[in-house]
């Protein structure tokens, strides 16, 4: 198919004996027409812009002269037929007729003249026609009667040329691309310079020699210089690959050619109307006979001098919009010149600019053409388009002489309206098919930036569709795909060898389906299998438009080198588009254009040991269909049993449509059916239904709630039933139940582990939607929902009606090894068995697996495909296995896929951005270079940094020095992280999508490249770099008096970590300028602090710890200790905050609807209603949330002088009531829901750490924008800075990604908190490490303790209380609910119980054990054991 088609050539492939080449990760390739093999014999042709074409220009100018010239003087003719009566007994209509025979002849002898050239040759179709040309004007000599003429003048001389025009017109397309529209008007203006010189030539040969000579000389003439021009001109056919068809029926269901016919038809009506009516015209107007062939002659001037200034100014504004607005102009000039004309001076200015604008289309329909049809249709467009203009030549100047009233005053007002309408009609016509075009090179935008490809290429590729070059057909890859900058030419996508398989062993590609890619996803990710994939347009918007999530994976295979994904562009191809039938489903309609496609490439590959072309499809119709229609075609599991490996990867396949299809009847549907969606969208506007994000309790699993609008307080969840298979983290539509069935939360630990340890995972067919145990267990709750404490503190209750979205990721677990049965030893049969994830708040997943032996005792990933109203658990597959429980790689690499951390190394392409010189690199030492441009030079600053021990990927930097005036000048430096990553490039893609760098214990998982984070952005000591600085002025009472802003190039002194800086603060002894520096800076961010404890800020805690490592063995963790803080931690948090606060004011001045912002939104006081009420029962403490200063004061009272830690475990426990901080757009809120809670600051931001969070870079990009820096990288303007809508997706990817890092680094301290105990352990058998633990949270049967120690918490169950004198006996405990009191007992040895409460310190022990369920298979627990006083 043509480039031009839609979307114009997206096909990423060039045929050639070295395989198929890929320009880059970001270019565009094309698609030969013909087999490759053929292909490779050509050199790939460029067209040369020039050169000889200079030549063809100029014999195509003298052919047009000697052609539409000669005939533009027909009007000289007609006015001496008219007025002589030369042919008697002939009316002024049939004279009339002979001169638009003669236009519509020749074009209607187009479609014979395309097929002479297809079959002969271009040389031979001049040659007839400079014969019957000559012919024409040499018989015309001797003619006598009216139809000798009309033969001769009308028919033969229109034949004459067509032949001429039809095999010139062509060529010069042929020979250029950036000044194709100049070259074709230079050589359509020949006509206006024939037409010019004809018209005065003709009346005054025909003065002088009379109307016989007059016909003679003009033969010959006509005949010596069209016979040389014909023998000089020199086509390119074969090297663009034209198809010279004489009427492809296929243009003709294309709308935008249908278009460009009707702007054919208008223009030619209007024009040779207008041709041929201008010197009659005159006459009317009392004008001379010689006057008005002078007119004449002017409109050929005209023609002459404005269609190379048409051909210029299409060249630089574009074809269609110039061909458009001047068809549109000359409808404008004929209302506005020509109506009123009643002279000879408005009539020739008429003249001229009319015959300037009246022949637009014919000098503007071949680059028009092109760029519709692309070359190699050109010519079968353009044969086709003589035909069609046949009527409205031949009839147009009859109609104009019709519409005259000879009677009127005005013999041609309605001749002339008619002309002015035509054209109009013709520019509506184009302008409409101009639509088409921008809405094409939309598309095509979005579909390369979908691929990656940079703003430059784009503009490229762009201009060149708009020029025509054709990105489909042989030789135009380097018209689309030139080579690097090296010279080197791009590597291919996909391979010339592919690999084989028992089936296929000369190699094959695959063909996937829909289908295949939802069933099958993770077999494309597999890493040993499925490379030289083709992926189908269809297939990709199907999969846009059905999972975003899968689409955007097969996108991203798509830019993997590795796995040679290849994007073909079927649906705007001309071969494999297809239209949909009347009646059919979309879905039916795709499925026969999957077919057509493979179909086509399969014939497309060269014959010989071509490797096969697959199609891979899940739908048994369409497998049918394609094998019928003669296509290689399997089912995803077909296919997969001939690789190696089939086993394991049949495992991987979607069991969704496998499981409905081998499950039994069920007996009844268990789960309640969901609403309709229109039931839903009516329930949430008359607000009956409510939507919120579904979260399970991590204490019970039965118990869930969701956060709505309409209420203060979390709706719960309670039941398999009334969750209705939401699963954690799914966006829900809830009903609210009954209030007599609302209930307080659950004060009972309840787990599935030890409710359903001995589940069937075979589907039953009475399979209920709650088991027994789970019934009885719900009961008990529900009779003390009843109880009068309970009533008072109960809950609005609902149930789900229905999922809006579900948030099924890739989750991690194990195989409960009671679910494989004694199949598990019966070889490779598959069998059913249930996958627990290490989230114990998502249910169980049923998998079927061929190798559930090899998989007990492994961490398994797997993935929810369904969950049906027929099954208890949901349906999935496996996905891989990540090694043995407990080991270090298993689990660390489990811990990064549960919080969907982006972890693989950074791909090539990425790499390709960084320096070229490496750890080379360094701030150029002249500052004349353009790397200096725009910076301040602060290398004279003592600038040091503080940070924590063993930091690298330093950020910021600081300084104080004092000022003449007492003040003091205090700068915070920040690493310009930007001057390295440019907007949107790999890099910056990639930035954007990990949002942050995660820090786990023992290895760090970057946002950038380790050279840029650790070396060439990080403000190492001793090393100049570039910097981000802004620089206060402040007084000693830590005033602002003024900020600025600067890029700047500082030269680090030291790095400190806050150990050392503290040390070196308090040394007396110190007293060198750096240290009264620090000190400086220490001082005033004393005093920022307390202005901002003033203000309302709050003083919140988290729990935090460090684990240091045995030096001697470095993988051995020996010991855990909380983190110290110190003075200078505090130093550097406030110069953080007070930069971040100033850059926020900045950025939103200058960007007020699109600064990145972030905020804290105040909590609704009923976060707080349940710890307010537990401090006031357990202490009497009260805490008041009407604002931040007011709960900072409040939490200050909460001291217990006999418990110093109450005070900072009610602060750990205040901060979780509290709303998560986010990143936003500032034009997505108020100004007044800017403020951030925490900080008590109305504005705020984060500026001070590019190396590790992207939202700082965006800010940092923000900001110099906003100071109108303008050195090196300025030019390279992020667009997405003002796209509000993209920055909001911006804002909630790095929302998420935050959160996840968050999680991701306190599991991992979790993770390790355990080994570190039980390296202890294994030092000292049987010992633990007794220390202190808080009481936060009691249930009926256990309690959650913290212990600062280790910054970790734990459940207590019944089992883990030490009673004194205990024996073997069952635990029983009694709850005091109101009381926040638990007493643990054992039957018959009451007098030795032990009771706690919330807030109590207790004393415990913790160590490691190994979970034993197998939820918690394989993962360390520690166990806390509350001791006996």
């Amino acid at each position: 198919m043509p480039s031009i088609n839609r979307s114009p050539g997206l096909e990423h492939y060039v045929s050639s004996r070295h395989g198929l080449h890929r320009s880059d990760a970001s270019s565009v390739n094309v698609e030969l027409e013909q087999p490759a093999d053929e292909a490779s014999e050509k050199p790939e042709d460029v067209p040369p812009d020039g050169g000889y074409g200079w030549v063809c220009t100029g014999c195509n100018f003298f052919i047009n002269a000697h052609t539409w010239g000669i005939n533009s003087s027909y009007g000289v003719f007609l006015s001496h037929y008219l007025t002589q009566n030369t042919f008697p007994n002939t009316s002024p209509l049939a004279y009339a007729f002979i001169g638009g025979l003669s236009i519509s002849q020749a074009v209607l002898i187009a479609p014979l003249a395309t097929r002479v050239v297809h079959s002969y040759g271009t040389r031979i179709c001049l040659h007839l026609g400079v014969f019957f040309q000559t012919l024409s004007l040499i018989g015309a000599s001797f003619t006598h009667q009216k139809y000798q003429i009309i033969l001769a003048q009308g028919v033969c001389f229109g034949w004459g040329m067509g032949f001429l025009f039809v095999g010139s017109v062509g060529i010069i397309p042929q020979w250029f691309t950036k000044k194709r529209s100049l070259a074709n008007a230079m050589a359509a203006a020949g006509s206006g310079f024939g037409g010019l010189t004809y018209s005065l030539a003709t009346q005054r040969i025909i003065d002088t020699l009379g109307l016989a000579w007059a016909f003679r000389i003009l033969g010959l003439v006509s005949c010596f210089v069209n016979l040389i021009c014909s023998n000089l001109l020199r086509d390119r056919n074969k090297a663009v690959g034209a198809r010279h068809k004489a009427f492809d029926i296929q243009l003709l269901k294309r709308p935008e050619f249908v278009l460009l016919q009707g702007w054919s038809i208008c223009s030619m009506l209007g024009y040779t109307a207008l041709l041929f009516s201008l010197p009659n015209f005159a006459a009317s107007i009392g004008l001379s006979a010689k006057q008005g062939s002078i007119i004449g002659a002017l409109m050929n001037l005209g023609q002459m001098l404005g269609r190379p200034v048409m051909g210029v100014i299409s060249d630089r504004y574009g074809r269609l919009n110039v061909a458009s607005f001047l068809t549109l102009l000359c409808s404008i000039f004929c209302f506005a010149f020509w109506i009123p004309a009643r002279g000879a001076g408005l009539l020739s200015f008429f003249a001229i600019v009319g015959g300037a604008l009246s022949g637009t289309f014919w000098a503007t329909i071949g680059p028009v053409g092109a760029e519709i049809v692309g070359l190699p249709d050109l010519p079968a467009a353009l044969s086709i388009t003589w035909v069609v203009m046949v009527p409205p030549t031949t009839l147009a100047e009859p109609i104009a002489l019709e519409l005259r009233k000879e009677r009127s005053t005005n013999v041609y007002i309605s001749a002339q309206i008619f002309v002015a309408m035509m054209y109009f009609g013709g520019a509506l016509c184009l302008w409409i098919v101009r639509g088409w075009k921008v809405g094409q090179l939309e598309e095509l935008e979005r579909n390369l930036e979908a691929l990656g490809v940079d703003e430059a290429r784009l503009r490229q590729i762009e201009k060149r569709v708009q020029e025509g070059v054709p990105t489909s057909g042989p030789g135009q890859v380097d018209a689309v795909t030139p080579a690097d900058a090296n010279g080197n030419v791009p590597k291919p996508i996909l391979s010339s060898r592919p690999a084989g398989t028992k089936a296929f062993p000369t190699g094959h590609y695959l063909v996937p389906d829909t289908n295949a890619f939802m069933n099958g996803m993770d077999l494309f990710e597999e890493s040993g299998a499925f490379y030289d994939v083709i992926v189908l347009k269809t297939v990709l918007e199907e999969l846009k438009n059905r999972s975003l999530p899968l689409y955007n994976r097969t996108m991203a295979l798509t830019r993997s080198e590795e796995k040679r994904f290849y994007v073909f562009f079927n649906e705007f191809r001309l071969e494999t588009y297809i239209r949909r039938n009347e009646g059919e489903s979309i879905n039916d309609r795709n499925d026969r254009a999957v077919v057509r496609a493979a179909k086509w490439y399969s014939e497309h590959l060269p014959r010989k040991k071509c490797p096969a072309v697959v199609l891979l499809t899940d739908d048994q119709a369409n497998l049918q269909k394609a094998k019928a229609g003669g296509v290689t075609a399997y089912s995803l599991r077909d296919y997969v049993s001939f690789l190696e490996n089939a086993d394991r990867l049949l495992d991987m396949i979607s069991e969704a449509r496998q499981g409905q299809q081998d499950r039994p009847q069920p007996g009844e549907l268990i789960y309640p059916e969901y609403y309709s969606n229109s039931k839903i969208l009516t329930g949430l506007k008359a607000g009956v239904l409510h939507q919120g994000i579904f979260h399970v309790s991590p204490y019970n699993y039965l118990e869930g709630t969701v956060q709505v609008a309409a209420f203060d307080r979390p709706l719960i969840i309670i039941g398999r039933e009334s969750s209705n298979r939401a699963i954690s983290g799914d966006s829900i539509v809830v009903e609210v139940l009954p209030k007599e069935q609302w209930k307080a939360p659950s004060s009972k630990i309840i787990e599935e582990e030890t409710l359903n340890q001995n589940d069937n995972p075979e589907v039953e067919e009475t399979e209920a939607v709650i088991t027994e145990k789970e019934r009885r267990a719900l009961q008990e709750e529900v009779k003390k929902a009843h109880g009068a404490p309970t009533e008072a503190r109960s809950q609005p209750t609902a149930r789900v009606v229905g999922v809006m979205k579900r948030n099924w990721r890739q989750y991690v677990g194990t195989v409960d090894p009671g679910s494989t049965g004694s199949s598990a030893s019966q070889g490779r049969k598959q069998q059913t068995v249930f996958l627990v994830p290490m989230d114990k708040r998502i249910p169980k997943i049923r998998i079927r697996t061929r190798q559930a032996d090899e998989l007990v005792g492994k961490r398994v990933v797997a993935t929810i495909d369904s969950w049906d109203r027929d099954t208890r658990y949901p349906v999935g597959h496996y996905v891989r296995s990540l090694g043995d429980l407990e080991t270090k790689g298993a689990e660390t690499e489990a811990l990064l896929l549960e919080y969907d951390v982006q972890y693989r190394p950074f791909p090539k392409t990425v790499l390709d951005c960084l320096p070229v010189e490496g750890h080379g690199w360094r701030v150029p030492a002249s500052s004349s270079d353009p790397g200096w441009m725009g910076r301040k030079d602060l290398r004279g600053l003592l600038v040091c940094s503080i940070d924590p021990p063993g930091c690298q990927d330093i950020d910021d930097a600081l300084h104080a020095r004092p000022l003449p005036n007492g003040n003091y000048e205090v700068g915070v430096h920040i690493a310009d992280v930007s001057h390295f990553v440019k907007p949107n490039n790999a890099m910056d893609e990639e930035a954007t999508a990990r949002g942050t760098t995660v820090y786990l214990v023992d290895k760090r998982i970057d946002m950038l490249p380790m050279l840029l984070g650790t070396d060439l952005c990080s403000l190492k000591p001793h090393i100049e770099r570039y910097a981000f600085s802004t620089i206060w002025e402040i007084t000693p009472d830590a005033e602002i008096v003024s900020a600025s802003f600067t890029k700047s190039v500082i030269l680090s002194r030291d790095a400190f970590s806050y150990e050392q800086a503290q040390m070196r603060i308090d040394d007396r002894n110190a007293s060198d300028d750096l240290t009264q520096s620090m000190r400086t800076l220490l001082s005033l961010s004393q005093k920022l602090r307390e202005k901002r404890m003033e203000a309302g800020a709050l003083n919140l805690s988290s729990p935090e710890v460090r684990i240091e490592t045995d030096s001697e063995t470095s993988d051995a963790l020996t010991d855990v200790k909380t983190k110290a803080s110190l003075a200078t931690n505090s130093l550097v948090e406030e110069f953080m905050l007070l930069a971040n606060t100033t850059v926020a004011k900045k950025i939103q001045s200058s960007f007020p609807q699109t600064a990145l912002l972030r905020r804290h939104a105040a909590p609704p006081a009923s976060n707080f209603a349940d710890l307010n009420e537990q401090l006031k029962r357990m202490k009497g403490f009260e805490l008041d949330v009407s604002s931040s200063k007011a709960l900072a004061d409040s939490l200050d009272k909460c001291v217990d002088p006999a418990n110093p830690f109450l005070n900072t475990l009610i602060r750990i426990m205040a901060t979780r009531c509290m709303t998560s901080a986010e990143y936003f757009c500032s034009g997505s809120h108020a100004e007044p829901e800017y403020r951030h809670y925490g900080l008590a600051s109305e504005i705020y931001t984060h500026f001070t750490s590019p190396i590790r969070r992207y939202a700082d870079l965006l800010v940092h990009r923000q900001l110099a924008y906003a100071i109108g820096y303008s050195g090196q990288g300025s030019e390279y303007v992020d667009e997405g800075l003002r796209n509000k809508s993209k920055l909001e997706g911006v804002c909630k990817n790095l929302n998420f990604r935050h959160r996840n890092a968050q999680m991701a680094g306190r599991a991992s301290i979790e993770f390790y908190v355990g080994q570190a105990l039980k390296a202890r352990g294994e030092t000292t058998p049987d010992s633990g490490i007794n220390v202190e633990g808080y009481v936060i949270r009691i249930f009926e049967n256990g309690a959650v303790v913290f212990v600062p120690r280790f910054g970790v918490e734990g459940l207590v169950r019944l089992d883990d209380f030490e009673l004194k004198g205990a024996g073997e006996g069952r635990r029983e405990s009694e709850f005091e609910v109101e009381n926040y009191r638990l007493k643990v007992l054992e039957k018959g040895r009451e007098d030795k119980a032990v009771s706690v409460e919330l807030f109590q310190k207790l004393n415990v022990r913790v160590s490691s054990e190994e979970k034993t369920g197998a939820r918690e298979k394989g993962k360390r627990r520690v166990r806390i054991v509350v001791l006996a006083s």
